[in-house]
């Protein structure tokens, strides 16, 4: 029976108690079992003993153990298995803690994101069901048996009011669809990157799309190099988690000019601008001192706070267009309403 991959935040306090676990002397084999033992009837018990099994029936590395049990993504088992050739199992546990932790944190901020947006639009769309459904057939009604019949005018404007309301409705409908079907995206690794390659045409999520797709290149190509990967596999690992297709085309050019130019990772990265110029001199500079695992992680959490600061605003811009939309839309159907009303009361 094909199994779940956990949640981030499941891999993230996996990888976290066995560190933790690890660093008090005990083997991950035991480790992994006290997890298996300690935890809820979950997913995340069924992983550890799952995994602690495997260990114990002939598959003693953890790295390698993780992989089969196909609970955990490939690209952890992959970090964890060159930190493990390394001898730096340890310290690769914990940066993959964070990573999985921040990822989480993200997901639940463009979670919010997504929600917020979809509540406002439900509602402006269910107002205007009622204004067009229930409203505006009864002032209809009114006009008509006031003036005996229609005016001219109280046609016009009431026609102004379905109009509008109209468009706004199928407008709202359209963005709820896409909203829902964002949240489809999210579950399905293609279906998630034609949606954020349709995002970025969208000028306000461009550019928060841009920074999170380098900030998660940037954090992978740090485990990676961490780990003791060289530098090929860790820059081919890192651009297989890469959504944005621009994105991905400017890491595909930094790897193509290391291997027909052969140059340098960071001076690569400086000639095809995959960093802006300033990190990219920068991270030259460390790597000619001998501090590249430090730059990086430095600079994944750089691009981590820029790509934080842009998805906050770009939630903060969402919440007065919606607003405005359902305001404008909604005051002009009933202002189109209104109007022939107090026509016909001031001709009284």
């Amino acid at each position: 029976m094909a199994v779940k991959i956990l949640s981030n935040l499941a891999v993230s306090i996996f990888c976290r108690n066995v560190q933790m676990l690890i660093s008090a002397g005990i083997d991950s084999e035991e480790a992994v079992g006290l997890l298996g033992d300690d935890a809820a009837q979950n997913d995340f018990q069924d992983a550890a003993r799952d995994i602690q099994k495997r260990m114990l029936t002939g598959t003693p590395v953890l790295s390698e153990a993780m992989r089969e049990s196909g609970y955990f993504p490939q690209h952890a088992c992959s970090m964890l298995a060159a930190g493990e050739k390394t001898g730096k199992s340890e310290s690769v546990l914990g940066s993959l803690a964070d990573y999985y932790e921040n990822r989480d944190r993200l997901s639940r901020k463009l979670r919010s994101a997504v929600i917020y947006p979809l509540v406002l639009l439900m509602l402006t769309a269910a107002i205007l069901v009622l204004l067009l459904a229930r409203v505006l057939p009864v002032f209809t009604g009114v006009y008509r048996s006031l003036a005996g019949g229609l005016t001219t005018s109280a046609y016009i404007y009431l026609r102004i009011a379905y109009v509008v309301g109209g468009i706004a409705l199928v407008a709202a409908i359209i963005v709820i669809l896409l909203l829902l079907a964002a949240f489809g995206a999210a579950r399905n690794p293609k279906a998630r990157e034609d949606m954020v390659g349709l995002l970025v045409k969208f000028p306000p999520a461009r550019n928060a799309i841009e920074k999170l797709s380098l900030s998660s290149f940037t954090s992978v190509l740090h485990l990676f190099v961490a780990s003791g990967a060289d530098v090929d596999t860790s820059i081919s690992a890192a651009e297989e988690l890469v959504t944005d297709p621009g994105m991905r085309k400017r890491v595909e050019a930094v790897r193509t000019h290391m291997k027909e130019d052969n140059v340098g990772l960071s001076t690569a990265i400086y000639d095809k601008g995959l960093f802006e110029p300033l990190y990219a001199r920068l991270f030259i500079s460390a790597v000619r001192s001998g501090q590249t695992e430090r730059m990086l992680g430095k600079l994944a959490n750089d691009f981590g706070l820029e790509a934080d600061e842009a998805v906050d605003s770009l939630i903060d811009s969402i919440e007065p267009i919606i607003s405005a939309f359902l305001t404008l839309a909604v005051g002009i159907v009933l202002l189109s309403t209104m109007i022939p009303l107090i026509g016909i009361l001031g001709a009284v």
